[in-house]
């Protein structure tokens, strides 16, 4: 009788220990399912900060572009070339060789 009980008890126990064993498993599964889903989501929302991002960036360049006056441009451009000597010399330079190149 004495075995019996013993062997029932360890039964028991070897039935608990295998079933918090399965509920393990079964947690280890379904938490690597969140993480992998939260990987998924935090992919997701970079994907659409990156796009959000670049939309912005080519809007901007866009309105740039469409605002840029050539004639204020050039302007600028010839300021700054007028306010170096230097740069004055080398613009005047290229500019007088590159009428020679364009007129042979």
């Amino acid at each position: 009788m004495r075995g019996f009980l013993m062997g029932g008890l360890f039964g028991a126990a070897l039935a608990l220990y295998l079933n918090k064993s399965n509920n393990r498993e079964m947690l280890m599964t379904n938490m690597d399912k969140m993480a992998n889903s939260l990987g998924d989501m935090f992919d997701t929302a970079t994907d659409k900060m990156k796009e959000m991002t670049f939309n912005q960036m080519t809007k901007n360049m866009d309105e740039n572009i469409k605002g840029f006056d050539n004639e204020q441009g050039l302007e600028q451009i010839q300021d700054i070339i007028n306010e170096d000597p230097k740069v004055k010399a080398e613009s005047d330079k290229i500019l007088k060789d590159s009428e020679g190149s364009i007129t042979q």
